[in-house]
């Protein structure tokens, strides 16, 4: 049976790109490689940050564009960080609810 769209969660889509039914739009060939490939989509993410900065700061400024670059920036690292963590045989979803859980734990989230 088919799964809509908006029913996938990070664990399946991680599957996916493991299993490499979805190919990233690079050839990845080594875990270092991802890696050159996060901090390179770090950097975009940070100009693209920077861009939203300054298009808020403007009184005419393009809001939406500048919101729209920065989604991009985070959807191109959440992909590879998926791909990365799946590569070195990390669940990542696991490793994201095993987080929060901690944190809450640990009082550094609160429920208000």
């Amino acid at each position: 049976m088919e799964k809509d769209f908006l029913e996938y969660r990070v664990r399946d889509f991680q599957r996916l790109l493991v299993e490499r039914v979805i190919s990233p739009y690079i050839d990845i060939k080594s875990t270092i490689a991802i890696f050159t490939h996060l901090q390179k989509e770090m950097r975009e993410l940070k100009q693209a940050y920077d861009y939203f900065l300054q298009q808020r700061d403007y009184f005419y400024g393009n809001h939406v564009q500048a919101v729209n670059a920065v989604e991009d920036e985070i959807a191109d690292f959440f992909i590879l960080l998926c791909f990365f963590c799946g590569s070195l045989g990390i669940d990542f979803h696991s490793a994201i609810e095993n987080k929060i859980l901690k944190n809450f734990r640990d009082g550094k989230f609160a429920v208000k």
